[in-house]
């Protein structure tokens, strides 16, 4: 109940519209890997939306490192010839990660001069606060240009060798040096996770990969001796909102305008969830390809709306269609989330969300709560990964991650169908991963 009302709270405060540029995630545990207490998965790389991902970790039982800039995923290895090997595998595991979605980046001269990981540290510090960043949050950075001197690592534990100690960590290193060395620093600052993603005494876990695309690792020191480029997530971005425009009252005019935002959606449907989050966004796209102006007359719309709890109540909800009234209907025959008309012109129109947004984890798990299959603890793995997601497309452009597209002849079939599995109450009375609700 606690992680509920922390994860509404987040979200009711991003539609004040002053929406952070980023959410730091992370999994497992830095210092229990390099213990030996726990080099078990805790995530995998291709479960996590890769449209703007930044994110950095260990390869499965440190066997090597994992960069991701941009949605690119990068996997260093050392050859047995000891080469730096880099391949591009999403289906890669990881004992620790941390990792962000970030839509856009803020680039500024850095003009600093640094011998080692702690003064760049430092610098980033006092460049951050004069910058308004809240340095108390944790806050992804990139930093590109030309570096006098690097070392860096790729851990390279021995897939034979199944014990592990903070000794057997530091002889697993394989280390590496360049100079003049023209790439990038993919870095997380923090100031509250020590021993989560960055060492004791350190406040960043950095990783570097140059230019060429032949060196990755885990930074251990940096020289800067010229001018690079700082990059900081964006500190404010804005969230839409639907124009509405009804009648006055019961037997009234048109004319009464509103705006219909997400919370008002999650009071009617009962929670936020990643499809409340994809209905919406995804309705909003159609209703501003049918209303160029921006004001959606729901008194002119139906709709049609594929089966799912939460779509078809964003369906009706933003479009003012009931069945009673002929204005909207459900069926799994549509091609698309939902078919929209306007009818003063007739014009239709469908809209998807694009393919590869949505992680196929997030289907997988869910067909599997729905047959009940699903324990406990899946459940709240699915959820996180729920929110995840929801978290990413409220920090991305919607029209990056959906299609609309026009129909022609459309033709209105209503059917009435009343069997639809509703999805969200399966599980009601399911315990907690820990025994409770």
């Amino acid at each position: 109940m606690k992680y509920n009302t922390i994860f509404l709270f987040t979200f009711f405060m991003l539609f004040t519209h002053q929406l952070p540029a980023q959410q730091v995630h992370t999994a497992g545990e830095m210092r229990k890997v390099m213990m030996g207490e726990d080099l078990g998965p805790h995530l995998r790389w291709d479960s996590i939306a890769r449209q703007h991902l930044f994110g950095i970790s260990p390869l499965g039982r440190i066997q090597g490192e994992i960069t991701i800039l941009d949605g690119q995923i990068f996997v260093s290895t050392v050859g047995a010839n000891g080469q730096v090997q880099i391949q591009n595998d999403w289906e890669v595991e990881a004992p620790f990660a941390v990792y962000a979605h970030v839509p856009a980046w803020e680039r500024f001269d850095f003009e600093v001069k640094t011998e080692s990981e702690s003064e760049l540290q430092e610098a980033l510090e006092k460049f951050m606060l004069a910058h308004g960043y809240d340095t108390s949050k944790p806050v992804p950075f990139r930093v590109q240009g030309t570096f006098g001197h690097i070392d860096y690592h790729i851990i390279s534990k021995p897939a034979s060798e199944t014990e592990h100690s903070h000794e057997l960590h530091e002889k697993a290193k394989k280390h590496f040096s360049l100079e003049n060395t023209r790439g990038e620093l993919l870095g997380f600052y923090s100031q509250h996770h020590e021993g989560v993603f960055t060492h004791r005494g350190s406040f960043v876990h950095i990783h570097f990969m140059d230019d060429a695309r032949q060196n990755m690792g885990h930074l251990e020191n940096v020289a800067i001796t010229q001018k690079v480029a700082l990059l900081l997530p964006m500190i404010n971005s804005t969230l839409g909102s639907i124009h509405v425009n009804d009648t006055d009252f019961s037997k009234g005019r048109l004319g009464f305008q509103q705006d219909i935002e997400l919370q008002d959606l999650v009071k009617f449907h009962g929670h936020l969830c990643d499809g409340l989050v994809v209905g919406f966004q995804a309705l909003s796209e159609a209703m501003k390809t049918l209303y160029p102006d921006g004001t959606i007359d729901r008194t002119n719309t139906r709709i049609v709306s594929q089966p799912p709890p939460c779509l078809t109540d964003v369906a009706v909800y933003l479009s003012g269609g009931r069945y009673q009234f002929n204005t909207f209907y459900v069926s799994k025959a549509i091609d698309g989330l939902f078919v929209v008309q306007r009818l003063d012109t007739g014009r239709a129109v469908a809209v998807n969300l694009n393919k590869g947004v949505k992680p196929e984890a997030i289907d997988r798990l869910g067909s599997l709560a729905v047959k009940g299959e699903l324990s406990a603890c899946g459940l709240d793995s699915l959820k996180t990964m729920e929110d995840e997601f929801s978290d990413f497309l409220l920090k991305t452009k919607p029209s990056e991650n959906y299609t609309v597209r026009e129909i022609k002849d459309f033709k209105w079939d209503p059917v009435l169908q009343n069997d639809f599995v509703k999805t969200d109450v399966l599980n009601k009375n399911k315990p907690g991963c820990d025994g409770g609700h």
